[in-house]
This record gives structure tokens, sequence and C-alpha cells, in this order.
């Protein structure tokens, strides 16, 4: 393992000068300690609130836990909880292009833009992201939509 460095120094005077025994001292007494199955869970719920947050959700974690427990912002909750449960199910079994499309129906549930019949399969038509200077960002054809998944998971069963 590769010895600690510090890139950034400016910060490191005021900060030792506040911390008995300095940086040094206080990595030493960090403990390497194993992963829990809670702390697993919080993991997994800090990583799918920022993951919608990405997608545009204005939940931090502490306003997603705030929120499912007083039942605000119910679409937002749902959205996180979904993906929870497509992240639960990839986890719990081998994936599969049936348990691919079942994580896509899960996360879609709540999405207005894709109608009942579209969730779970594969995309039927042309998707692009335009920005204020034009095209950002164009998708792979749809009729090439489910060979590429396949080519990105190459263990994934047919």
């Amino acid at each position: 393992m590769q010895p600690l460095q510090i890139i950034q120094t400016d910060l490191l005077k005021d900060f030792e000068k506040k911390v008995k025994g300095g940086v040094k001292e206080c990595f030493n007494q960090l403990e390497k300690k194993e992963l829990t199955a809670k702390d697993f869970k919080n993991y997994m719920v800090a990583g799918a609130v920022a993951s919608s947050q990405i997608e545009g959700s204005t939940l931090d974690l502490n306003s997603f836990y705030q929120s499912k427990e007083n039942k605000l912002n119910s679409k937002e909750v749902a959205e996180i909880e979904n993906l929870l449960k497509a992240y639960q199910y990839a986890k719990r079994y081998s994936l599969s292009q049936k348990g691919l499309l079942k994580c896509h129906a899960t996360l879609s549930a709540t999405f207005d833009n894709i109608t009942p019949s579209q969730k779970g399969k594969y995309r039927q038509g042309m998707v692009e992201i335009r920005g204020w200077s034009g095209l950002v960002y164009l998708a792979v054809e749809p009729q090439f939509v489910q060979q590429k998944m396949i080519s990105y998971l190459p263990t994934l069963k047919h």
C-alpha cells in the first residue's frame, strides 16, 4: 500500500494547530473495520439518492429520509425506492436479459414519459438530448439497443 500523499497543503497548518498530534496521528487513530449489512444498506441508499440527483431529483440524503418519514415528495421518494429495489434485485439474482428488463420496469414505474407498455422493454424510438447549442447526445438507434446492451454485459444470459 502506498503512503498517504497530501495534494493540497494550504489548509494543513491551520488544521494541525487545532488538532492534537497532527495529520499523521489522526490517520493512525483510524481503524480498519469490516462493513456490516447495515453499512452496506446505508451506502446503497446514499448511492441511490446521489444517482437520482444526477437524474434531476431535488432530494439529498437527509431530505429523502425526512420526506419518507413525513410522506412528502412522494414521487421522488418512490423513484429512489424503486432504484433501491432494482439494486437489490440485481444483487440477489444473476443478471439475465429478463432480469435486466425487470429492473427497467421497476426503475421506470413512476416515470410519466414512458407508457406502461414500454416499461420493462427495450425502447423502440430514438432518444436525443439537446442543449442551448444544439444536439448534446444521440443514443444508439432503437434497432441496435438490445444488441448493444448484450455487448455491454457479456455475461448476460439470453
